[in-house]
């Protein structure tokens, strides 16, 4: 079972945003659900887009804000708090956040950055050295 999958059995309904996503055959299984792809690196973006998913190279303006958003954590520490604030920025309150990535890479320091920024009830799975950590959005967050 991958990582995304795990969550998505808990919370089948929710509409997703994914910053810094990776061309996976799992996503196609997100239909409807998927609101937007974010994929600022044109290799990457290609890989999708021969998937047939829309992507776009930032956040669209004026876009629909999903119910989750879950971004690949980057490896540098800024980077990744940067992507954390911006998805706490766009979510209203009671919105999960998700972030993701390989051990190696990062990925152990999720649920203690989502901590960090006030998320509540943070959760996280690991599997096939990689981490999920997952949370929801608090009404009185200050970014």
């Amino acid at each position: 079972m991958h990582l995304f999958d795990a969550f998505l059995e808990r919370n089948s309904s929710v509409s997703l945003g994914i910053i810094n996503a990776g061309a996976h055959p799992a996503l196609r299984a997100l239909g409807r659900r998927l609101v937007w792809l974010v994929q600022p690196f044109k290799p990457l973006a290609a890989e999708l887009e021969a998937l047939g998913f829309k992507v776009f190279t930032d956040i669209p303006k004026d876009c629909e804000i999903p119910q989750a958003i879950f971004t690949a954590l980057p490896k540098n520490n800024q980077e990744a708090r940067f992507e954390i604030s911006r998805a706490l920025g766009l979510l209203k309150p009671g919105g999960v956040i998700g972030v993701c990535g390989a051990n190696d890479a990062g990925g152990k320091r999720g649920a203690k950055l989502l901590q960090e920024f006030g998320v509540d009830d943070v959760q996280n799975i690991s599997k096939h050295h990689a981490k999920l950590a997952w949370g929801v959005r608090p009404a009185g967050i200050a970014l």
